[in-house]
């Protein structure tokens, strides 16, 4: 999967997640129509377990949005989020990111 982020400020949210190359540049064009002072980067995820057994990401809710911001086991990413204010973060399973891990 290909992950577009705010090369700035990090931000990533699963609208900016997609399959192929192709998809990732048209939906990096319209991130820059959205915003053309802002600069993109990209990265290629797998879709298997990362190396070194990260396997929870946890996320932080921005605007509405959940933005991807550390990645570990999921007791280290638990703990990271409950430095958060309650409602405001969560722990998602690595690879399904649908899939709440934590609250």
């Amino acid at each position: 999967m290909w992950v577009i982020y705010n090369i700035e400020t990090g931000f990533s949210d699963e609208s900016m997640r997609v399959a192929t190359f192709t998809d990732m540049e048209a939906r990096v064009d319209e991130l820059v129509n959205e915003n053309e002072h802002a600069m993109f980067g990209c990265r290629w995820e797998s879709d298997e377990q990362a190396v070194g057994g990260e396997v929870a990401l946890a996320q932080i809710s921005h605007d509405g949005k959940w933005n991807d911001y550390a990645r570990a086991t999921p007791e280290q990413a638990i703990a990271w989020a409950q430095k958060e204010p309650a409602g405001q973060a969560r722990v998602v399973d690595w690879v399904d990111h649908a899939a709440v891990i934590w609250p």
